[in-house]
């Protein structure tokens, strides 16, 4: 039977505060990328929303912003699946009202 060394205490706290720092750095990275404008672009146009009514900002990379007034539903329900694999919440009015003179 062959016996290898077993590790001394040193090298596993060096293991254990390498793991931490890993982890710790990890948690600083950004955890939501910005998509290219033309990733938002194809989504818009599959969704049949106008291309510039579709804007992420870098401001808020977990927000998509549709920028159209009460949306149709099922163009709601299209850009929603196309931001929730992407884990974004997607932003939009539903309606306007005017101040009364």
């Amino acid at each position: 039977m062959i016996m290898l060394d077993s590790p001394d205490i040193s090298s596993i706290r060096v293991i254990g505060v390498a793991w931490i720092a890993l982890a710790a750095l990890s948690a600083c990275a950004a955890r939501y990328p910005l998509y290219s404008a033309g990733e938002i672009a194809g989504a818009a146009r599959g969704c049949g929303v106008p291309e510039a009514e579709l804007f992420h900002d870098a401001e808020e990379p977990r927000l998509l912003f549709l920028l159209t007034v009460s949306p149709f539903a099922d163009q709601l329900a299209c850009v929603e699946n196309w931001a929730h694999p992407r884990r974004l919440r997607v932003v939009y009015i539903d309606s306007v009202q005017g101040v009364a003179n």
